[in-house]
C-alpha cells in the first residue's frame, strides 16, 4: 500500500456512505412506511454521502446515547436491503469472491472515505477486514462494525435486495408495494424519458403539476430529486454494462453534457464517472 494512500488529510475533505450514517439514527415508525423508504432510498441516490467528520461525531454521539452494534447492523440491514446508489450496484448479487474483494479494494483507494477498508475473501470463513484511517483520530467500534456488517451484507445479498438493473428504481418501488402510488408511475416514465419535465409528467397522469407535486411530497419526495435519482442510476447501468463514451452516457441518461454528469456523479459517489466505470469493469474471479 503506497504511502500517499495512508497519508493523513483534513477531516473535512473526508466522506462516508450516507447509507452508514443513516444507520445511526433511531428507528422511527413512519421511516418505515414503504413510501418513506423508497423517498430515503432515492435521496441516497442523489446525496450518496456525507462528511466523514458528520458521520464520526454522529457515530460519538449514538454510542453514547446507547445505540448498539446490534441495533445500529439492524438498521443497516433495512437500508442497504432498499439501496440503490450506484456504489451499492457495484456489487450485484452473486458477484464472485474475487471480482468484489477487488472491486471494494479499487473502491477504496480511489474514494475519499475518511476510513480505507481492504478486504479479503469477504463473505467467506476466511474474510478478512483492514481499516485504516486517514485522518489522526483513532479507529471507533461502532463505525467498524457497521462496515463489516455493510461488506458482510454486500457480498452474500439476494437478487431481490440488488437494485442494480436497467430500472432500478421501478424494481425497488415493486418491491415495497408501491406501485399504485404517483411516485411509481412517474418514476416509470422518467426512465423512458429521463428528460421528462413535471408539466410532461402530470399530463401523461392526467392531472395539474402542482397536484402531482403535491402527491409526490406525500411520501417525502420532490419531483427535481426523483428525476436525478432516475438519471443517474440510468447513466450507472450504461456504466456498469457498455463500452460507450461518459459523453455518449450522460445524453442517454438525461443529462446535458458529460459536466452536468460529472458534478452529480461525484455528489452521488464522490468518484468520477471515469473512475466508477473502471472498478465496474473488475472482473477477475
Amino acid at each position: 500500500m503506497n504511502a500517499t494512500f495512508l497519508a493523513p488529510q483534513p477531516a473535512g475533505h473526508l466522506m462516508a456512505s450516507r447509507a452508514l450514517f443513516d444507520a445511526l439514527a433511531p428507528s422511527r415508525a413512519e421511516a418505515c412506511h414503504p413510501a418513506a423508504q423508497f423517498a430515503q432510498a432515492v435521496g441516497r441516490v442523489v446525496n450518496g454521502l456525507v462528511s466523514h467528520e458528520t458521520y464520526a461525531s454522529a457515530a460519538s454521539a449514538a454510542s453514547e446515547s446507547g445505540l448498539t452494534s446490534r441495533q445500529a447492523c439492524s438498521n443497516l440491514a433495512r437500508a442497504a436491503a432498499c439501496d440503490a446508489n450506484p456504489l451499492a450496484a457495484l456489487f450485484p448479487a452473486g458477484l464472485a469472491t474475487r471480482a468484489f474483494e477487488h472491486r471494494w479494494n479499487a473502491l477504496n483507494e480511489a474514494a475519499r472515505f475518511g476510513v480505507a477498508t481492504m478486504v479479503a475473501a469477504p463473505g467467506t470463513e476466511t474474510a478478512a477486514i483492514r481499516r485504516t484511517p486517514r485522518t489522526q483520530e483513532h479507529d471507533d467500534p461502532l463505525r467498524a462494525a457497521l462496515s463489516e456488517s455493510c461488506i458482510a451484507w454486500l457480498a452474500t445479498r439476494a437478487d431481490a435486495d440488488a437494485h442494480t438493473g436497467e430500472y432500478a428504481l421501478v424494481s425497488l418501488s415493486l418491491r415495497l408495494g408501491e406501485e399504485r402510488s404517483a411516485a411509481h408511475e412517474v418514476t416509470t416514465r422518467l426512465y423512458t424519458e429521463p428528460e421528462a419535465s413535471l408539466e410532461t409528467c402530470a399530463a401523461e397522469l392526467a392531472v395539474t403539476p402542482r397536484t402531482l407535486q403535491r402527491q409526490l411530497a406525500r411520501g417525502g419526495l420532490a419531483f427535481g430529486v426523483l428525476r436525478q435519482a432516475v438519471r443517474l442510476t440510468i447513466a450507472g447501468q450504461r456504466m456498469r454494462s457498455r463500452a460507450e463514451s461518459i459523453t455518449a452516457t450522460a445524453h442517454a441518461a438525461g443529462f446535458y453534457d458529460s459536466a452536468h454528469l460529472t458534478h452529480a456523479w461525484h455528489q452521488a459517489c464522490g468518484l468520477t464517472p471515469s473512475a466508477y466505470r473502471d472498478i465496474a469493469t473488475i472482473t477477475r474471479t
